[in-house]
C-alpha cells in the first residue's frame, strides 16, 4: 500500500506555484485544499495519510506538554513528603 501526507502535498504544490511566479494563499479555505489533495492522491491510487512522526512533532511543537514522567515524579515527591511529616 502506498500512502502520502496530504499536508505535504499541499505544501509542495504551493512551493511549485511560487517557483512558477504565482502567489498561492490558503487564507480562504484550507479545508478545501486538503480535500482536493486527498482526492488527487486517491485518484492516483495513493492513500492519503499523515506521516505519524510529523503529526506528533506538530502536536508537540504547537504548545508545551508536560512530560508524564515529570508529573508522576512530582506526585510521588508530594506523597513522600506528606508521609514524612505524619
Amino acid at each position: 500500500m502506498q500512502s502520502y501526507d496530504p499536508d505535504r502535498l499541499v505544501s509542495q504544490v504551493r512551493d511549485l506555484l511560487r517557483t512558477a511566479g504565482k502567489q498561492p494563499s490558503l487564507a480562504t479555505d484550507e479545508r478545501l485544499a486538503m480535500t482536493g489533495a486527498c482526492m488527487l492522491l486517491r485518484s492516483l491510487g495513493i492513500t492519503p495519510a499523515k506521516d505519524p512522526v510529523d503529526a506528533y512533532r506538530r502536536i508537540l511543537d504547537s504548545e508545551p506538554w508536560p512530560d508524564a514522567d515529570d508529573r508522576l515524579a512530582v506526585e510521588h515527591a508530594q506523597h513522600t513528603a506528606l508521609e514524612d511529616h505524619t
